[in-house]
């Protein structure tokens, strides 16, 4: 069972930025345009700002002693964001992205969210199924970010 902590940044800030680059690789794959993205070091103030902001909202995923992953998700005003979505590839497949999703939606619950967002490559088909089998809805292109989709998930009981 996997442990969701908070990112010590004076430990792993390093980290924070490989997976968040390799995540880049993966949603696009085969192609470097993110690249033209991707800054390093303005991610590396993003994700401190965000922790600050968002404490529960910036978290690594732990397994037997090991980080595996990552999550960056926001909360407020009823609705949750989903940053990211990471696990190292040999952590892939096994259900432990599941037991991610559960841990997020719990905590957008927790901070009163009625529902969450989240932007995809539609070029990531992992992800895609993943989304799709969790009961995210596939909006469509984002307006303010036309190469990926909006998805979104209703988070109240019904």
């Amino acid at each position: 069972m996997p442990d969701f902590k908070r990112i010590d940044f004076d430990q792993h800030l390093d980290l924070c930025i490989q997976f968040r680059e390799d995540s880049f690789r993966a949603s696009f794959p085969g192609s470097n345009d993110w690249k033209e993205l991707w800054n390093p070091d303005e991610y590396a103030n993003w994700i401190q700002q965000h922790a600050a902001r968002f404490p529960d909202g910036a978290l690594h995923i732990w397994l037997n002693g090991r980080i595996i992953g990552q999550l960056e998700f926001s909360y407020g005003n009823g609705k949750g964001h989903v940053n990211l979505y990471y696990l190292a590839p040999a952590y892939r497949g096994k259900g432990l992205a599941q037991q991610a999703h559960n841990h997020i939606v719990n905590t957008l619950r927790a901070h009163n969210c009625q529902y969450a967002t989240l932007r995809a490559s539609p070029t990531n088909l992992r992800a895609l199924g993943f989304y799709a089998k969790l009961g995210w809805q596939d909006l469509g292109p984002d307006c303010q970010h036309p190469q990926v989709n909006a998805f979104e998930l209703k988070l109240l009981d019904s």
